[in-house]
């Protein structure tokens, strides 16, 4: 697949602009790097406010240790 045939996945657009800030360092979404590959995704198919990290099971646990809710969508 090449870069300019790739589809943006994200599922976000119109509504960002609507609500400025939701997506932020305060309210961070993380992407497990792990997963990427098997769903044809790579880090830059998303905003700059999506983070990647290295295992999504270890940043849930971290998260829910410091008192975060896990909401899945």
């Amino acid at each position: 697949m090449t870069p300019s045939s790739r589809v943006r996945h994200t599922g976000l657009g119109e509504r960002d602009r609507e609500t400025p800030g939701l997506y932020s360092v305060k309210n961070p979404i993380a992407v497990c790097v792990t997963v990427l590959p098997s769903r044809d995704l790579v880090a830059e198919d998303f905003p700059g406010y999506v983070k990647t990290v290295p295992s999504g099971v270890v940043q849930l646990v971290d998260r829910q240790a410091e008192g975060w809710y896990y909401i899945r969508l």
